[in-house]
């Protein structure tokens, strides 16, 4: 059986300033908040370390941890810790930036070994979770977005048989297929 290391990358812009979203996102404990599947959420510890267990509505119950959290730049790195999924070495990044004062980008990106054959049916799932999740934030702060340029960006990488780096570089990198 032969294991792909697979990247998905999703960014929107909504109208909302930043300041408000990352007030939200940066919540671990509350991703039961915005993301419809999660049922609920519980945490253990605060900051950098903290665990959540999240329970989704078809019952499975994924413990994450929260290995970075830097409110400077806005960016927030977990992992999955515990859970029955069909990935591992998942690593994940949420980033809000500034567009202007009442409009902000969020970035999702994760980062996980996948085995099996059924990637593209993961990626498409990984993927109606991270864009209700950010449907989710921009529903939350109850914005209007103009369908004119602005809108959904998504990437998908699959390079089997490569191993994942060890190290997040805590950066979002998705504007194009030639970076990583």
């Amino acid at each position: 059986m032969s294991i792909a290391y697979v990247t998905r990358c999703c960014n929107k812009k909504i109208n909302t300033p930043a300041k408000k979203v990352w007030a939200t996102v940066r919540q671990f404990a509350n991703l039961h908040v915005y993301l419809p599947a999660a049922t609920s959420c519980r945490s253990e510890g605060e900051g950098v370390g903290a665990k959540r267990l999240c329970i989704f509505i078809n019952g499975m119950e994924i413990e994450e941890a929260l290995e970075h959290l830097d409110d400077n730049r806005r960016i927030l790195v977990y992992s999955i810790s515990n859970g029955n999924t069909p990935f591992r070495n998942d690593v994940s990044t949420m980033q809000v930036t500034d567009v202007s004062d009442d409009q902000c980008k969020i970035e999702w990106k994760g980062s996980f070994d996948v085995s099996g054959e059924n990637v593209s049916v993961l990626m498409t799932a990984i993927k109606e979770v991270f864009i209700s999740a950010i449907d989710g934030i921009e529903q939350l702060h109850a914005t209007s977005i103009d369908v004119d340029g602005i809108g959904w960006a998504e990437r998908q990488v699959v390079a089997p048989d490569i191993q994942p780096s060890p190290h997040n570089n805590n950066t979002i990198k998705c504007k194009s297929d030639a970076t990583n």
